[in-house]
C-alpha cells in the first residue's frame, strides 16, 4: 500500500511540473549544434603488416604480368620471324640450307633472350 502511495504522489508530481521540466530538456536545433568533422580511422598496429603485405603482392603481380606481356610480344615476333622465313623458303627466295641456317639462328636468338 505504501508503494502505491509513492509512485501516486510521484505521477502527481509529475503531472503538475510537466512545463518546468519539459522546459529544461528541450532539444537544440540541428543549426545549434556544430558537428565535429570525423578522423578518419587511422591503421591499427596488426593491420599495417597486412597493408604492407598487399602492396608487396600486388607489386609483384604487376612486376609478373608485365614480364608474360613482354615474353608474349618476344614469343610472337620470333614466330612472326619463322614464319616470314618459311614464306621466303617456299617462295624460293631461301635455298633449304640458308633457311635452315636462319631458322637455327632464330631460336638460339630467342633461347638466349629467353634466359635473359
Amino acid at each position: 500500500m505504501e508503494i502505491l502511495f509513492i509512485v501516486a504522489a510521484i505521477a502527481w508530481f509529475l503531472i503538475r511540473n510537466v512545463d518546468k521540466l519539459s522546459a529544461g530538456t528541450a532539444k537544440k536545433s540541428p543549426s545549434a549544434v556544430a558537428a565535429k568533422p570525423r578522423k578518419q580511422p587511422t591503421p591499427s598496429a596488426a593491420a599495417r603488416p597486412q597493408q604492407a603485405q598487399k602492396e608487396r603482392f600486388r607489386e609483384a603481380k604487376r612486376q609478373q604480368d608485365d614480364a608474360e606481356r613482354l615474353h608474349a610480344v618476344h614469343v610472337d615476333s620470333c614466330e612472326s620471324k619463322l614464319e616470314s622465313l618459311r614464306v621466303l623458303h617456299e617462295a624460293g627466295i631461301l635455298d633449304k640450307e640458308e633457311y635452315a641456317e636462319r631458322v637455327l639462328r632464330t631460336k638460339a636468338r630467342h633461347e638466349r633472350a629467353g634466359r635473359a
